[in-house]
């Protein structure tokens, strides 16, 4: 009903159709007004819930950083251990190398020492033999030259 369709009388409107203009303008603001807040409870019930999603979501984001953490922070620990591991294999490696390469030089060492004394032993022998030998080279008479016996074929 719209204002223009208001029946005027002698002394003004009527006042059944005011209170019926009015009631039915109650009406419909009242139904407008419950669309409104149905649309506003549906709006916060959606946003209800994807805010309780989102939270959800944030608290799986949570938790999947503090597991990567968690790896993290292990994997750095066995990083360590694993070097210390290896660096206390490597001083162990190097030192029975160490002592390979002493027992080695101390072996070639002594090998060399043998080598020098039996070669001293060897010219002592050669000395010696060289003195017999001039000894009896002195005592042999000179050799005479023989003449190069041919035969004869038969």
């Amino acid at each position: 009903m719209d204002i223009t369709h208001l029946k005027k009388g002698f002394w003004g409107y009527k006042k059944s159709d005011v209170c019926e203009y009015i009631a039915k303008m109650n009406e419909e603001f009242s139904l407008k007004m419950m669309d409104t807040i149905t649309a506003h409870e549906q709006a916060v019930q959606e946003f209800n819930e994807k805010i309780a999603r989102l939270e959800q979501e944030n608290a799986a984001f949570y938790a999947e950083r503090d597991r990567v953490a968690e790896v993290l922070t292990d994997a750095k620990m066995y990083a360590v251990e694993l070097k210390q591991k290896a660096n206390a294999e490597n001083a162990k490696f190097l030192e029975k190398n160490l002592e390979c390469a002493h027992e080695l030089q101390k072996r070639i060492r002594e090998c060399s020492t043998g080598i020098h004394d039996v070669r001293d032993s060897i010219q002592q022998l050669l000395d010696i033999f060289g003195d017999n030998l001039s000894e009896k080279s002195e005592v042999l008479p000179e050799p005479q030259h023989f003449s190069p016996v041919t035969r004869k074929k038969d």
